[in-house]
């Protein structure tokens, strides 16, 4: 079962998702909301696992012929976009900094994102 049916959907949502995750990457740190969630220790890595889950999930989705060389693809290219985010959030985002524990966030939540879509997405082969 498909997370929705229509191609141009499933792309929409991958697109749409890819584009709040940009947005919310690179707020700048005093432009993020307060929150009594933010003193939950180590929330900032909870909210990059979720991003990244969600992103791959719906960027697997979105293709139309999926393989497990092109989730794979899907995989490292969800890692490679989160370092590059922590690059632009060392140099272009006021208030933010590179940390190397997004970027293992990132990947943890990149990699869970595709294994749920090959868990409860259509199966493949």
């Amino acid at each position: 079962m498909r997370f929705t049916t229509q191609p141009r959907t499933r792309l929409w949502l991958a697109v749409g998702w890819f584009l709040l995750t940009t947005l919310l990457l690179a707020m700048p740190g005093n432009a993020l909301p307060k929150t009594n969630l933010v003193n939950i220790p180590n929330f900032d890595k909870i909210v990059h696992v979720g991003l990244f889950a969600v992103l791959s999930f719906l960027a697997v989705n979105a293709l139309t012929q999926p393989t497990y060389f092109k989730i794979s693809v899907v995989a490292l290219m969800a890692i490679i976009y989160g370092t590059i985010m922590e690059y632009v959030q060392l140099h272009l985002v006021a208030y933010r900094s590179f940390e190397g524990i997004d970027i293992i966030a990132d990947a943890i939540g990149a990699i869970a994102g595709v294994l749920l879509w090959l868990q409860f997405g259509k199966k493949i082969m």
